[in-house]
């Protein structure tokens, strides 16, 4: 171990026997530590593992002024009411999160129920979901039993008392005291006794600055990601519906026929990529293209509308396989709810079922019993990492035929209004409810007639999911630096230097 110089401390040895830890349920993850190995000069062993010296192990009873829950009844709501009746599902990142659906009550009920809050306040969810932390600000609530409040004393950094209650090591201190089988629940008491790393005010403010100017970044990221979200799914919308055109596709072209328009081609018949087509370039000159009506609305006067199961085969020919070869296996697990392939398995051919789902490097993968969806092909997140692989019985595959292209169905199969229509077509029981594969080969689109165009929105699309995916990674690695981070400041592994220098 090394000083911030890079000097290497000098070191003694601790004797666990007399001056370890006490108390049960401590492991690795709170900075435990056996008698073989060393404390650096300067650094203590504490209940919450190795500390600097100046630094004291307080139970958060002691850094706060009051410490309580909220009202263990149900108010009278009010749908015109100003204030908001707040429980632990409410309370995520750092903020109070309200919505239309979050219950209001009035003036009345506020001031029957209102608790003894400020803006040294923290919110920690103490039932059901446990351990999610927020600050107070000013927000006109009331607070349910779900959602305990924490007054911080003025010996206390506020900002650092969120960090302290939210790493890894407290949480899972509140882990080791939860009480309650079937819904769990963290006690006032546990909360009160909880011990955490006690660094002097000063320190507290230079480690809480640190960790919010990284909460800062992630916010940023998090606004960041969010934006383009919400310009890809303009852009869906536009482009696979025809209302915008890419240029080399929006004009008529000076070398066709006197009549002045395009003659429509038929969704199957094959055709030649032009070359400001695949550059992408605007043809010279030239009408624009017009539109029509249609059974879903006015599209581009040379698109049609066909039924989706035009773009794919009705059958899925299996190829045969070596019993030893590695091959996918993907299950309902593996994919996100928001349709991303999270993980996939790799395991030899002679262990798949016969009655598994066969799919191909490019095929779209339809979940059964709930309308997502998976492309095998797409952006850089959905590419297998074998050309053949096998699902569970829960998935249809969509296999573009040779005159489609698979990214303009799967930007098709994601869009919501397809969700929506195929989660009302849904068979069978209750618990056993399934989307049937006619329900997706019957919905109508509007779609453009060359397969030039289809993969023409498709990379537009494509571009745009690996620009989130790029800011999604950055936010996941901050993410992960900021634990970090919380790991080596909030136990003084690491010191700030100005703290080093106020010693």
């Amino acid at each position: 171990m090394t000083n911030l110089s890079g000097v290497p401390f000098p070191s003694k040895k601790v004797n666990v026997a007399s001056d370890g830890p006490q108390g049960g349920g401590m492991d690795s993850r709170r900075n435990q530590i056996s008698s073989k190995q060393l404390i650096p000069d300067g650094y203590k062993q504490t209940e919450v593992g190795v500390i600097p010296d100046e630094w004291d192990a307080i139970s958060i009873g002691d850094t706060a002024t009051l410490i309580g829950d909220g009202i263990h009844s149900t108010p009278v709501y009010d749908s015109n009411g100003n204030y908001y009746f707040v429980n632990g599902n409410n309370i995520n990142n750092g903020s109070i999160k309200l919505t239309e659906n979050t219950k209001r009550v009035n003036e009345s009920e506020y001031q029957k129920h209102k608790k003894n809050i400020n803006n040294r306040t923290l919110f920690l969810s103490i039932n059901g979901t446990i351990g999610n932390l927020c600050f107070y600000n000013n927000e006109p609530i009331i607070l349910g039993k779900s959602a305990a409040y924490i007054n911080i004393r003025n010996t206390a950094d506020v900002q650092y008392m969120y960090h302290a209650l939210s790493c890894e090591a407290t949480q899972q201190r509140f882990e080791d005291g939860l009480t309650g089988s079937t819904i769990q629940n963290l006690g006032l008491g546990t909360i009160k006794s909880t011990l955490i790393p006690f660094p002097k005010l000063k320190e507290q403010t230079a480690i809480a600055n640190a960790l919010s100017d990284v909460d800062l970044l992630l916010s940023e990221l998090e606004k960041l990601i969010a934006k383009k979200q919400a310009i890809k799914t303009a852009t869906m919308q536009q482009l696979l519906t025809g209302k915008t055109r890419l240029p080399q596709f929006a004009y008529v072209n000076s070398d066709e026929s006197t009549e002045g328009e395009l003659k429509n081609k038929a969704i199957h018949q094959t055709s030649s990529p032009t070359s400001n087509q695949t550059t992408g370039t605007t043809p010279s000159q030239g009408k624009k293209k017009g539109t029509k009506p249609s059974e879903l609305g006015e599209i581009p006067k040379d698109w049609e509308v066909v039924a989706f199961g035009d773009l794919f085969e009705q059958t899925i020919h299996r190829k045969k396989l070596h019993p030893d070869v590695l091959t996918t296996f993907v299950g309902m697990q593996d994919v996100s709810e928001n349709a991303q392939l999270v993980t996939q398995k790799q395991v030899p051919f002679y262990k798949i079922s016969s009655g598994f789902t066969y799919f191909e490097k490019g095929d779209v993968l339809v979940a059964k019993i709930t309308p997502c969806f998976e492309n095998g092909k797409g952006s850089q997140t959905h590419i297998l990492e074998t050309k053949i692989g096998f699902g569970s019985t829960e998935f249809h595959i969509l296999r573009a035929k040779n005159l489609a292209d698979s990214n303009f169905i799967y930007f098709w199969t994601i869009r919501d209004c397809l969700r929506k229509e195929l989660a009302g077509e849904m068979v069978g029981s209750a618990g056993h409810r399934r989307v049937p594969f006619l329900a997706i080969q019957n919905y109508q689109i509007p779609c453009p007639p060359s397969k030039e165009e289809q993969i023409a929105i498709a990379t537009i699309l494509s571009d745009m999911d690996e620009e989130i995916q790029a800011l999604s990674k950055r936010l996941s690695k901050t993410r992960q630096i900021k634990q970090g981070m919380m790991q080596e400041l909030l136990t003084g592994r690491t010191r700030l230097p100005v703290c080093t220098e106020a010693k």
